[in-house]
């Protein structure tokens, strides 16, 4: 082994959790698993007693690692679904069917573990990062990125053949002459593997541009020069059968958006699961398309293709001997000859997990795999498919099923489709369950009249930036009256929330809150290109973070809720200034005093000096961190802005109070409180 090759796998894992520390979590996430995918070499350091360290295990405990570290609130946030039922079983399978072989408790342990390293937790980061819209759709846009990357490699072996691997890993190998050209592979394990890569990202890109979810990327547009350069690529890449399911794809999501018809995808699905029914007991024993293949397209194809076909018949035979959890591991599911030497070649992952777990084995994982389609399609209505927000969600929902084709004739596990079949499990329309209570149910009823009968309260309350005129500009632009029945109705919802949080209803008034705010996100999916909604979503977030960092009640403020929100609030309106003032705030009260200063110093340069917010809460985490000269300094900011503009407001008040006792008092840095 290349002294490379470990360099390249262990480090991996400090780089995971690096990236979790200087960039915004979902897209350092993307960042590490794109990154370990397509720059690891496809090997593995042997640790005994425990699964093989490859480029798997090292992008997974990195970002495990890093969400330890740096995002634990995601972890103690989780809880598991009904939907998670199926990769717990998968999971499970391996020590079930050793315990069944008599291979024993320790073997069994070993053989699960393997599994959950490799599909339990690429599936659980998904789940951790992925499940909304907005971090999926940035998994698919790094998923086009790293693609676009692989291109000036991928055309260097096209012409010289494959050799990076062996100059960079010392890793020699051979990608196959196919059409008058080389098959490359990079550092993937073959030119099958990547040029299936090549095909999912390929599908992500062209349904994106032309659903208007990324439309470029940096100064480059995506439809005349990005997208044709990818699918040249592709095609010279070789791969037949990843060609044919690219195109397969792609006409299945245009069928589908084009007929307002779900059957398309609910066919694709059924593919794989018909195929298993129709193989394993022998109804169907392929040789009629082996005579059409050789008749009408390729003698040499049809060849191979009756060889695949009779080497699934003896593997079959031999799995049925042990129908239920099959044979286990070390090989027991091969069928060899006198020599020892393997009668029939195991290719497609299905038969291999039919010999090695049995039916129930075969079962956990093709839910594990389609499930997320199925609930896909259960959950987004067929007009939502096209758009912005929604097309990430649907591509993958396809590439799932055309995967899962790929594994009649291959074996690969592919980290990128596992790692987004947890994301996809448990992505929600933002009409969810709480919009459903609201619309549907006799339990919404009278929420909904309260909505229609109260009158408006007085919003000035609620907003920092509505004190005086001269602190307006510490707020985004007013947002227009709401048009359709759904912004009316979060418009509602959010003079409800203040209502409430006047009342001290604080828990209803964050339902209420993010009922608004679940509204106004799906209006913005629906209209990504008019910028008075995308404002409204983004006010409604900013104010909903401000009420999580200030509510007294611990049960219903959230300060790692409310960073997340003000993060997007500020990536997508980067010159609002009350944003990054509301994002100064939500890290004080999760005690990250260094983001604090950063977010509240930007505010302060957009604003041209700051108002009292920026400066009493930068007070208070200079004092936390000891540097009592800088907090003196921007506490007599706040007293003289108060003075100036004669402030009586009693949040601001209250904190002016807080940053006043931190000063006054100088032997432990202060705590943050509500």
């Amino acid at each position: 082994m290349s002294f490379l090759i470990p360099i390249a796998l262990l480090s991996w894992i400090p780089i995971s959790i690096a990236l979790l520390f200087v960039l915004p979590a979902q897209r350092a996430v993307v960042a590490s698993i794109v990154g370990a995918w397509l720059l690891l070499p496809p090997a593995a350091i042997p640790i005994s007693g425990l699964p093989d360290y490859d480029k798997m295990m090292a992008a997974t405990l990195g970002i495990m690692l890093g969400t330890l570290i740096f995002q634990p609130n995601r972890l103690l946030e989780f809880r598991p679904r009904f939907f998670d039922l199926p990769m717990v079983c998968w999971c499970l399978c391996p020590m079930i069917s050793s315990l069944d072989n008599g291979l024993g408790l320790y073997d069994g342990l070993s053989a699960a573990l393997g599994n959950t390293v490799r599909w339990g937790l690429p599936y659980l980061v998904g789940r951790l990062y992925f499940g909304d819209l907005q971090g999926f759709r940035d998994l698919t846009i790094g998923i086009v990125i790293g693609a676009l990357a692989y291109v000036p490699p991928t055309a260097f072996e096209i012409r010289m053949s494959p050799m990076l691997r062996g100059m960079v890993y010392g890793m020699p190998g051979w990608g196959g002459f196919r059409f008058g050209g080389y098959r490359p592979y990079v550092f993937l394990a073959n030119g099958l593997e990547h040029g299936m890569w090549m095909t999912v990202a390929s599908l992500t890109a062209v349904w994106l541009w032309k659903c208007g979810a990324l439309k470029r990327i940096g100064p480059l547009p995506m439809g005349s020069v990005l997208l044709p350069i990818l699918l040249i690529t592709t095609v010279l890449c070789r791969s037949t059968g990843a060609l044919v399911l690219l195109m397969v794809g792609l006409l299945i999501l245009w069928l589908c958006t084009r007929l307002n018809s779900k059957l398309c995808l609910y066919a694709l699905l059924l593919v794989s699961p018909t195929y298993y029914t129709l193989r394993v007991p022998n109804l169907w024993s392929g040789q009629n398309l082996v005579s059409f293949i050789e008749e009408y397209l390729s003698p040499e194809r049809a060849e191979s293709l009756g060889f695949r076909f009779a080497c699934e018949d003896i593997l079959a035979d031999k799995a049925l001997r042990q129908p239920v959890w099959g044979w286990a591991g070390w090989g027991g599911n091969r069928v060899s000859g006198p020599d020892g030497r393997d009668v029939a070649p195991t290719d497609g992952m299905w038969i291999i997990y039919l010999g090695c777990y049995g039916c129930v084995g075969l079962l956990a994982w093709t839910t594990v795999m389609l499930l997320p389609t199925l609930l896909f399609i259960r959950r987004f209505p067929v007009r939502l498919w096209a758009t912005p927000m929604v097309a990430p969600l649907a591509a993958m929902a396809t590439l799932m099923g055309l995967y899962m084709i790929d594994c009649l004739v291959n074996g690969f596990i592919n980290l990128i489709l596992v790692v987004a079949s947890g994301g996809l499990i448990c992505a929600l329309p933002t009409d969810s369950k709480r919009r459903t209570l609201v619309d549907d149910s006799s339990e919404g009823e009278p929420l909904l009249r309260s909505l229609q009968a109260r009158p408006d309260p007085l919003e000035a309350s609620s907003s920092r930036g509505m004190l005086t005129n001269s602190s307006a500009q510490l707020m985004v632009h007013e947002s227009p009256a709401p048009a359709t029945s759904q912004e009316r109705l979060a418009d509602r919802y959010q003079r409800l929330a203040r209502t409430l949080k006047e009342q001290g209803s604080s828990a209803e008034a964050r339902v209420a809150w993010i009922s608004a705010l679940d509204l106004l996100a799906e209006v913005a999916s629906i209209h990504p290109d008019l910028p008075g909604i995308q404002r409204q979503r983004w006010n409604c977030a900013n104010d909903l973070a401000w009420f999580l960092i200030n509510e007294p009640d611990p049960s219903v403020g959230d300060p790692q809720l409310a960073v997340r929100l003000a993060i997007q609030a500020t990536e997508a309106y980067p010159e609002a200034a009350a944003y990054w003032n509301t994002l100064g705030a939500a890290y004080y009260r999760a005690g990250d005093d260094a983001n604090t200063i950063t977010a509240l110093e930007r505010s302060v340069t957009l604003t041209g000096g700051g108002t009292g917010f920026d400066h009493v809460f930068l007070t208070l985490a200079h004092a936390r961190l000891g540097q009592y000269e800088q907090a003196n300094h921007w506490k007599v900011q706040a007293d003289l802005w108060m003075e100036q503009h004669e402030i009586h407001h009693s949040e601001l008040s209250r904190l002016h109070a807080q940053a006043s006792a931190c000063l006054s008092f100088k032997g432990d840095p202060p705590t943050p409180m509500p």
